[in-house]
């Protein structure tokens, strides 16, 4: 009895809580992410390393918004050097829910980016487009969770890369 009891209780502010977040949401978010980072070059002995990063966003509608996010994208060797490679871009977001209660979505976005490579006490940055796809899951309306991929171009100016990709697992709170 006093397991029903409890039980019906957790299920009543839970309830509450979904209606009052429905209802308060101001759509902006916050995020985490881990993966692993690859940087394209040409004879490159190491080119992946553990990536990691933090995103922001807000939803503009049920299916589009904006995000802001910061990566590091891991270790590089070759060339005699060793390296490390971050971003930051700046997207938007498209998202196709594949029912009316937006459980689970496949996602796009595209928009630019600013990638930086240190090797060897030096750094060269460069800007260039983004684009990425993967799959959003909306636990609760609160908790998101993510699987993705992205790639990061870094423009012409560096001879020793032209782009970065990174696939990584996330999860994001919904103010």
């Amino acid at each position: 009895m006093k397991k029903q009891i409890a039980l019906a209780a957790l299920l009543s502010v839970t309830a509450a809580t979904t209606a009052w977040a429905t209802e308060n949401s101001s759509g902006y978010y916050l995020g985490v992410t881990a993966g692993q980072g690859v940087t394209a070059a040409s004879n490159l002995t190491s080119d992946t390393g553990n990536a990691f990063g933090a995103f922001i966003g807000k939803d503009l509608s049920r299916n589009w918004g904006i995000e802001a996010a910061y990566n590091t994208l891991g270790n590089f060797s070759g060339y005699g050097y060793s390296g490390h490679t971050n971003e930051f871009d700046v997207s938007l977001i498209g998202t196709y829910y594949f029912d009316p209660k937006n459980l689970l979505g496949l996602y796009g976005k595209v928009g630019v980016d600013r990638t930086w490579v240190s090797a060897n006490g030096m750094t060269s940055g460069d800007t260039g487009g983004t684009y990425g796809f993967g799959l959003r899951y909306n636990a609760t309306r609160q908790i998101e969770a993510r699987l993705g991929m992205q790639y990061y171009g870094t423009g012409t100016s560096n001879p020793y890369y032209n782009h970065n990709t990174a696939w990584n697992m996330g999860v994001a709170y919904h103010f």
